[in-house]
């Protein structure tokens, strides 16, 4: 493990049209000492050699080619070989600015923490949305679970997603504990939450939340398929395992806990059918009263009632054009 250095795992997977952009994003960091680890996981297009035009380029770069085992099996080899005393990830058909590492290595340092998060730039198309914490933040694990009960809407996608972290090695030997924490090779969708949920439980020091968003999470490039959309039922298995990691670090709310993951599973379900609206794809079924009428009931968001309810009475594309008019008047304000 090198002092300082952060190692950069970049998954490479049929992105020919976006890497280089991706990679000459990281080169330009502000924060210099990085090795980036180019993962060409089987890819059919020119992909490999495009990595390996780009590692001639530029030191830091190393490319590994292995026969096509998805993106789990990727984000493991490039563990495998990193060489960092930090970790992070960059799906290869996206972006970061400049300080995006800078930033989260000197709070990580200055806290002495374990993992930094930071939000995320949602890029659709034809339009941009940022999903951030509201604050900047230090918690432990159990305060951390503790506000994800509180308010879920906030802190699920910006949790799951292994994307906007740094790492600092040590929580993926769980402290010298256990087995290394991996992404789970045998999970079809999701496997970052499973990895971060493993992370938070593995922590003894703190975690910090950043409220910048220096990660551009593109949604254009690699359209959501329908596979994904039908597979909504996978992130409810997902919640389960959040669930269980939940009861460990709080045990005395176990009830509270059962009852925010029940509501967020009919919360998972309005958004499979909004994701597969938003990206034009013919929703995998007609939202039911009974999940519409739990929203309106339990939620304190005013966007997600209106979006349910709006979901179910109006076709997908009169839909897909109030959403849009939203996203772009609450980027003006």
């Amino acid at each position: 493990m090198i002092k300082g250095l952060i190692s950069v795992i970049v998954p490479v997977y049929k992105t020919e049209a976006f890497l280089t952009k991706c990679v000459e994003s990281i080169r330009a960091q502000t924060y210099e000492n990085l090795e980036m680890i180019l993962v060409d996981d089987g890819s059919p297009d020119n992909s490999g050699n495009l990595c390996d035009r780009l590692a001639k380029e530029d030191e830091r770069i190393s490319v590994i080619h292995k026969p096509n085992g998805g993106l789990a099996s990727a984000r493991n080899t490039g563990l495998d070989a990193a060489k960092g005393e930090y970790v992070a990830f960059v799906d290869s058909d996206d972006t970061i600015d400049a300080d995006m590492f800078g930033r989260m290595q000197k709070q990580l340092e200055e806290e002495n923490a374990d993992i930094c998060m930071c939000g995320l730039n949602m890029i659709y198309d034809g339009y941009e949305r940022v999903v951030s914490f509201p604050n900047e933040w230090t918690l432990s694990p159990a305060e951390l679970w503790d506000s994800y009960i509180s308010d879920f809407r906030t802190y699920h996608m910006l949790i799951a997603c292994s994307c906007n972290k740094l790492l600092r090695r040590g929580v993926l030997h769980r402290n010298n504990a256990g087995p290394e924490i991996r992404f789970p090779e045998d999970v079809r969708m999701a496997e970052d939450g499973y990895f971060v949920a493993d992370c938070i439980e593995a922590t003894q020091q703190s975690i910090i939340f950043m409220d910048f968003a220096p990660y551009n999470y593109s949604q254009i490039n690699n359209p959501v398929s329908i596979t994904k959309v039908e597979s909504y039922k996978l992130v409810d298995d997902l919640l389960d395992y959040m669930k269980e990691a939940m009861h460990r670090a709080l045990p005395q709310r176990i009830a509270e806990i059962e009852k925010v993951i029940s509501f967020q599973k009919h919360v998972n379900t309005v958004i499979a059918v909004h994701i597969a609206v938003t990206n034009r794809i013919k929703p995998p079924f007609r939202l039911r009263w009974p999940t519409v009428a739990t929203v309106l009931r339990g939620s304190t968001s005013r966007e997600e009632r209106f979006s349910a309810l709006i979901m179910y009475f109006l076709p997908p594309p009169l839909y897909r054009a109030a959403f849009m008019l939203y996203c772009r008047l609450s980027k003006s304000q």
